[in-house]
């Protein structure tokens, strides 16, 4: 399938779609992304349990978040996209820098395992989609989100 079908610029504040590999991604833009966010972050501090975000970015020489090109964006959104469950929601942290997916179902008599097994997933996701000089420099922070913010 021709992945230029339905493909929205990822520079967009709106929720959008991408149709790449015969897949139908559904990508949040940073605004509606932070609304979500917050409607789980709400939702995990009323059950007690906490919200856990992943963050996804390509470090530059520095360690520096680089600014992603749409057609790594794409790929790195695939790759997200097929390492995490429908339930969870995916989209810009960061516009154009800092992907971000809000992990909504987590096993809880082993959250922990549940987590690392979704980021072994996902690395090994990216091994396959990029080349090893893009693969290497990819950063996934995992945060647990509490009432107080963003925890490392």
């Amino acid at each position: 399938m021709d992945p230029s079908i339905n493909k929205a610029p990822l520079r967009t504040g709106a929720a959008f779609s991408l149709e790449l590999d015969r897949d139908l991604v559904h990508v949040y833009g940073e605004p509606a992304f932070h609304y979500f966010l917050d409607i789980e972050r709400a939702r995990f501090i009323r059950s007690a349990r906490p919200c856990v975000l992943l963050r996804v970015d390509l470090k530059d020489q520095h360690g520096i978040p680089a600014r992603l090109p749409q057609t790594l964006s794409e790929r790195l959104f695939l790759g997200i996209a097929k390492s995490v469950r429908d339930t969870d929601f995916i989209g810009w942290y960061e516009d154009e820098r800092v992907a971000g997916v809000v992990l909504t179902e987590i096993a809880e008599k082993q959250p922990d395992e549940s987590i690392r097994r979704t980021v072994d997933r996902m690395r090994r996701r990216f091994e396959t989609l990029f080349p090893v000089t893009v693969s290497s420099r990819l950063d996934i922070r995992v945060n647990t989100i509490r009432d107080e913010g963003v925890r490392n």
